[in-house]
């Protein structure tokens, strides 16, 4: 995402009888998953998935599944 960052001329050190603003984006660059703030990436190592964890509330680098409950179906 974006950051917008926007200036605010004086209006009457210009002469101006309106409020003039100019807006710039600056950016983050690469967007990598590294940047994300609900990411813990610590314990990550080949064959990693990510799994939120609610105690920490992040996404966490785990090879470990410890509490998923899954479903096979019928055969």
């Amino acid at each position: 995402m974006a950051e917008i960052i926007a200036i605010v001329s004086d209006p009457y050190g210009e002469g101006n009888n309106g409020v003039s603003v100019m807006a710039s984006q600056t950016s983050i660059s690469p967007n990598t998953i590294e940047n994300m703030l609900d990411v813990d990436l610590q314990q990550l190592t080949n064959g990693s998935v990510l799994v939120y964890k609610n105690n920490t509330t992040k996404w966490t680098a785990t090879t470990v599944l410890d509490a998923q409950n899954m479903e096979g179906g019928e055969f």
